[in-house]
């Protein structure tokens, strides 16, 4: 968001955004809104033999990260009527979780980070509320039996708002015509087009490869798709030297 409003103030203000995400040079026109997490669990240090003596903190996250999933699942069985999104709702997912010091220790400490992908509609404060309740009503009473310097803190790590559909809009006229589409298409993943879309910039995703492909192992671009980018870049500058 800072760099965007620089652009304003030491660069001519751009008409439309174009982000070259792998959409398979489909023209996108919204994507759900991501939002990250790091929670913090402080246990109580005890040997395993004495677990009456501790809290232990991996425990405590993982009884948080069960309900994280409980959640997902309630989304999943909700699926909103007629969405075009894949998967049809709000997702609730952890990626990384680390803690613990030895296998006979009760783990002082333990980290996990999430992230929600915000269906339109749906509300994160509401998921979030949900979080928080659950520890307030069901860790921490017990944790603080043991010892009050226990605790949970989760931390906010990054917004991607959504990308809203603007039907009619530069950006989304412009790539449909170079493309050829007919239609718009949405995406489950985030990009940075909510903030230019924020900042007032009309905004599209359009980009070559497809988004199995990517952020795993071995990602690639397939050469068909390739070409297909080269040509929608012939076509844009032949657009703005015409224009």
């Amino acid at each position: 968001p800072l760099m965007i409003a620089e652009i304003g103030k030491r660069l001519p203000r751009p008409a439309m955004v174009v982000i070259g995400e792998p959409t398979e040079m489909k023209v996108v026109n919204a994507h759900k809104g991501s939002f990250g997490y790091r929670t913090t669990v402080t246990g109580l240090e005890a040997h395993s033999s004495a677990t009456n003596k501790g809290i232990n903190a991996v425990q405590q996250a993982a009884e948080i990260i069960h309900f994280i999933n409980r959640l997902h699942d309630d989304q999943a069985r909700q699926p909103k009527p007629g969405s075009d999104f894949d998967p049809p709702h709000s997702t609730l997912s952890v990626g990384v979780i680390e803690g613990g010091t030895a296998i006979n220790i009760l783990a002082r400490h333990c980290c996990f980070h999430w992230d929600i992908r915000l269906h339109p509609g749906d509300s994160r404060e509401a998921i979030e509320a949900k979080i928080e309740d659950f520890v307030k009503r069901n860790l921490l009473p017990r944790m603080h039996a043991v010892d009050p310097s226990t605790g949970v803190a989760t931390e906010s790590l990054f917004r991607v708002p959504a990308l809203v559909p603007e039907p009619g809009s530069p950006a989304e006229e412009l790539c449909r015509h170079l493309t050829g589409a007919n239609r718009t298409s949405v995406v489950a993943f985030g990009t940075e087009g909510g903030q230019f879309q924020e900042a007032g910039i009309p905004t599209v995703i359009c980009g070559p490869g497809r988004i199995l492909e990517a952020h795993k192992p071995n990602e690639y671009i397939a050469l068909d798709q390739v070409e297909l980018g080269i040509e929608f870049q012939r076509k844009l500058i032949q657009w703005a030297c015409e224009n």
